[in-house]
């Protein structure tokens, strides 16, 4: 049997996402608890860097055993992790159907960042020249492999509330700390300390002399993964959850406000 799950969990305790060694990481912990109870983990969807949180981190699972009941084995399964993590959605999928890239239609991102006083002008002009067409983002992403492809397309919605920035991002796909590094060029640009040219060429793919730091990786949320599949069963709403992980990072940005790297 094949099992996709939506998992929940807040990342500041741990290490990112992927197993590693010697630290405490999410697949890590999950693997611990799944496999004593006949569940294997094949395939995640996003790995998430070090202090990054998930609200709909996407997993594929497979049993060599006949479950009988999905749900009161991830009621189970629940009971056995750490209160900081929860997978609260599961389907049953056709092993023809359980290539989990095809499966999704896109994913978002939010980073809810502090309101240091930018121009809000500023911060619409930014957005709608990210949103009018594709860019290369390779001067705003952490590379990984020398032929990945860097230009991509993507939607950004902003909103604020009180003292809080909220940006969300929406692709097919992510490079490595794009959407962190969007975000500073976005704020830094709205600060005055990078021009609008400036702003245009690191879409270009044009990198600056001193870089474009990450912002901190504790306000930032794997918010959503959508999927064909609409065949979906839920233990606990998503929106319940979804305010509880909001609540969490608006007290990590509050906190991190000094962390942020926006001129060198």
């Amino acid at each position: 049997m094949m099992l996709l799950g939506y998992l929940a969990y807040d990342g500041a305790l741990y290490h990112g996402f992927a197993k590693q060694r010697g630290v405490s990481t999410i697949d890590g912990v999950l693997r611990s608890v799944i496999e004593p109870l006949g569940l294997k983990l094949l395939k995640y969807a996003s790995r998430t860097d070090k202090g990054v949180h998930a609200l709909s981190q996407l997993l594929l699972f497979k049993s060599d055993a006949n479950i009988r009941d999905v749900r009161e084995l991830i009621i189970m399964l629940n009971s056995k992790l750490p209160d900081c993590m929860v997978l609260y959605g599961y389907a049953v999928v056709h092993s023809e159907n359980a290539d989990l890239h095809s499966l999704i239609k896109y994913k978002e991102y939010l980073y809810i960042a502090p309101d240091f006083g930018e121009d809000p002008d500023l911060i619409e002009r930014a957005i709608a020249y990210l949103n009018a067409k594709e860019h290369d983002f390779s001067a705003l992403s952490k590379r990984a492999r020398e032929r990945e492809r860097y230009v991509r397309r993507i939607k950004v919605e902003y909103n604020t509330k009180g003292d809080f920035q909220y940006f969300k991002f929406r692709s097919k796909g992510f490079l490595w700390e794009q959407v962190r590094r969007t975000v500073t060029a976005i704020k830094a640009l709205a600060l005055g300390r990078l021009s609008f040219n400036a702003f245009v060429d690191l879409l270009n793919g044009k990198p600056l002399k001193t870089g474009i730091a990450p912002a901190p990786p504790e306000c930032l949320i794997l918010f959503r993964i959508v999927t064909r599949l609409n065949k979906w069963r839920f233990i606990i709403e998503r929106k319940v959850l979804e305010e509880i992980i909001k609540r969490k990072v608006e007290i990590y940005t509050a906190s991190l406000s000094k962390s942020w790297v926006l001129s060198r």
